[in-house]
């Protein structure tokens, strides 16, 4: 898990991606897990061929 202070995770709410929404520590998580995973995805993928060449 997250070895962050509620002081550190309160300073990320006001400064972070998702600044002034008002999110549950959970959908905080959530959104934060998804946010990298897009970035990661992004960076690593290349442009995916038509796979709906019928």
């Amino acid at each position: 898990m997250s070895d962050k202070s509620a002081e550190d995770r309160a300073q990320e709410v006001e400064t972070g991606p998702f600044a002034g929404w008002l999110l549950t520590p959970k959908q905080q998580t959530f959104l934060e897990l998804c946010w990298s995973d897009a970035a990661e995805n992004d960076r690593d993928s290349s442009p995916p061929a038509s796979q709906n060449s019928g």
